[in-house]
């Protein structure tokens, strides 16, 4: 096992410990964010609640995430190469542009959010757009400045700015609780000042590091390093995020043509469940960041699809397990009118057991290894799984077809990424058999661990 450097394996358990105690943390007050929304509002208005929330993330998906992970990968390989002065410049132009991109979402949004609503048949959502527009603009800031958190791997401060975000959130509901009354546009208002005071918090934790990557800040406009990625690369990047956005976010509507609003408040508990389990792993997030360093090294990226997905499948199959047993109780005891969501919990965590590892593993080692072209397919292909999966599940298993419908498209994509991944690296096809074999490496890898936690333990100690 090639020692060179800190071992991507001790990285990646640092950072998925640091990013996970936090996500734990953070999840305990989400929950507790969602039992006051929850209780505050009716099954019907909670549908409305998520149907708004999927206009707001979508514009924003579309405009601020696509590119991010891109765009990150090439200053950490330029910076590799010890060409610091390129690797600012993407980040300035980048900068500019999610600046630009941010004004442009929230006055779409805030201007013509009572067009949308009109399109969509809901007048009374025009009001609740208005108030998420705002929302928009102060998670623009958020995603400029997490870019130098993910560039610089401050998996501390990535994780400390969520459990804020939702403790504010917290603090702000509980004030409503007792002294206002309810409704859906003062909740998405909650959420709109949650994310202004954290991206303040934020931003003032981060000054230093931003006068560093703006000094000397000038935008060349007749060589712009931005226009050369997206041309090389960023268009298909662009493409991904907006293809993947709507998909996603298209499928409350969905939900709502072809059953009930309640049932969209139904189908999204047994979905947030599943998300909140799946945010304790947050290992794609933190490998993201670790392999453009490797995206040289065949050998090494071999290793990490096989084992990778072999250790990343095995805290997924824990943590699922604990979910699937902790589940029942917990929705009976705090959200009994939301019960019919289960099934829906436990068909999405299908995928989560079998194949999720490795499709978490393999996508990160594509977009490491710049294949955006392939990666943009996968997206298109979700879309096209969605529209025509719900429309033969939905009417005829309910709800529960769209659980069926992301597990099958779960499998369907995971299957092909992988295919190009081996197909990449030049491995056989059989080579994930190697995960089901503990061997030299695996006994290489524990006793490295065990290693790091005898000294972590004797300098405690100590």
């Amino acid at each position: 096992m090639n020692n060179k450097g800190k071992s991507l394996y001790l990285e990646t358990l640092k950072g998925t410990f640091l990013l996970s105690s936090w996500t734990t943390v953070s999840q305990l007050v989400g929950i507790v964010n969602s039992f006051i929304v929850l209780y505050l509002l009716t099954v019907y208005e909670y549908g409305i609640y998520v149907l708004v929330l999927s206009v707001i993330n979508m514009s924003e998906g579309a405009l601020y995430e696509s590119s991010d992970q891109l765009i990150i990968t090439d200053v950490l390989i330029e910076r590799r190469r010890n060409n610091l002065e390129r690797a600012k410049r993407i980040y300035q132009e980048y900068a500019l542009f999610k600046i630009i991109m941010a004004v442009v979402a929230f006055a779409v949004l805030f201007l013509g959010a009572q067009l949308i609503a009109d399109y969509l048949g809901y007048d009374s959502l025009g009001l609740f757009i208005k108030v998420g527009a705002f929302m928009v603009l102060f998670r623009g800031g958020f995603y400029f400045l997490h870019i130098n958190l993910r560039i610089n791997k401050k998996f501390n401060q990535m994780g400390s700015f969520t459990f804020i975000m939702e403790l504010i959130k917290l603090l702000l509901l509980l004030t409503m609780f007792f002294y206002f009354e309810a409704g859906i546009a003062k909740i998405i208002f909650v959420s709109v000042l949650a994310n202004l005071f954290s991206f303040v918090i934020l931003l003032f934790r981060n000054f230093n590091d931003l006068k560093h990557w703006f000094s000397g800040f000038k935008i060349d406009f007749r060589n712009l390093q931005l226009w050369k990625i997206m041309r090389a690369h960023g268009k298909w990047n662009f493409a991904t995020g907006l293809v993947a956005k709507f998909s996603k976010n298209i499928k409350p509507w969905l939900m709502k043509f072809f059953i009930s609003t309640e049932a969209v408040a139904i189908y999204n508990f047994g979905k947030n469940l599943f998300t909140h389990l799946d945010g304790l792993v947050p290992v794609k997030e933190v490998i993201n960041q670790l392999l453009p360093d490797l995206a040289q090294d065949k050998e090494r990226l071999k290793r990490v699809l096989l084992y990778g997905s072999k250790y990343v499948s095995l805290l997924l199959i824990a943590v699922s397990l604990a979910g699937m047993a902790g589940a029942p109780l917990f929705v009976w005891l705090l959200f009994p009118k939301y019960l019919w969501s289960l099934p829906v919990f436990y068909i999405f965590l299908i995928s989560e057991i079998s194949f999720g590892g490795l499709g978490q593993v393999a996508s990160s080692l594509l977009f490491s290894l710049r294949q955006q072209k392939w990666l943009t397919y996968i997206p298109v292909l979700k879309a096209f799984l969605v529209i025509i999966l719900n429309a033969l599940l939905l009417p005829v298993f309910g709800m529960f077809g769209m659980a069926w419908e992301f597990t099958i498209t779960a499998f369907i994509t995971t299957l092909l990424t992988y295919t190009v991944a081996i197909k990449k690296l030049g491995l056989p096809w059989l080579a994930f058999v190697k995960i089901f074999d503990f061997d030299q490496t695996d006994q290489a890898i524990w006793n490295r661990l065990l290693k790091s936690f005898k000294n972590k333990f004797k300098k405690t100690n100590n």
